[in-house]
């Protein structure tokens, strides 16, 4: 009777498996839906650009930066970021003083311009880890040269402020970040504007 139980619930988690691979193929997968901040940070609060630290450090996978996000070391406060969009270069990474060896933790909110279901990727060299209001929508930890992530499909309200936190790392060479949407259904995500970011701190 054990045996049956085991075999039953091993035939039932490859079932949902397979149904969860199924409903995001073709490179778009499913994330809880974000939850807007709460309370709204009072409008003469919030400032343009995203708050952003860092630290100088030979990473190898977005775990690393994490891992030191967490810690006591506080890392290097940056100058604030007026979006993300920064295409494939040899140039300093981010506001930081520094080319190569350096990952990032960007905080800020984001307002999505209508209500509805929006993809979500990132365009990075190298790995990017991203939460939306909680849910993390992108998770592409390894070191690479720019592409594109996994597209995520999320349900949003329009006009609100949702928590943003990215993480970045970049470990030697040319480096880029870019965060992407489109409507669900859109064929071709674009790099999101600046307008679309804030802050209240940084």
């Amino acid at each position: 009777m054990a045996f049956a139980r085991s075999t039953v619930m091993a035939a039932a988690v490859g079932a949902a498996l397979g149904l969860a691979a199924w409903l995001g193929g073709g490179g778009t997968s499913l994330a809880a839906d974000p939850a807007a901040a709460s309370p709204q940070p009072a409008t003469d609060a919030v400032k343009p650009g995203l708050a952003v630290r860092y630290w100088p450090y030979a990473m190898h996978n977005i775990g690393d930066v994490e891992r030191l996000a967490k810690s006591k070391s506080g890392g290097d406060k940056g100058a604030p970021l007026p979006g993300i969009d920064y295409d494939d270069n040899t140039g300093t990474v981010l506001s930081s003083n520094l080319k190569q060896e350096v990952g990032a933790e960007i905080t800020g909110f984001i307002k999505f311009p209508e209500k509805g279901r929006y993809q979500v990727a990132a365009n990075s060299n190298d790995g990017v880890r991203v939460w939306i209001g909680g849910a993390q929508v992108v998770d592409d930890p390894t070191i690479h040269s720019m592409g594109m992530s996994d597209a995520t499909e999320i349900n949003v309200e329009g006009g609100v402020w949702y928590p943003l936190r990215v993480l970045y790392f970049q470990r030697h060479g040319t480096w880029g970040l870019q965060l992407m949407w489109a409507p669900a259904g859109a064929k071709d995500l674009k790099v999101i504007p600046a307008s679309a970011y804030g802050r209240t701190e940084g």
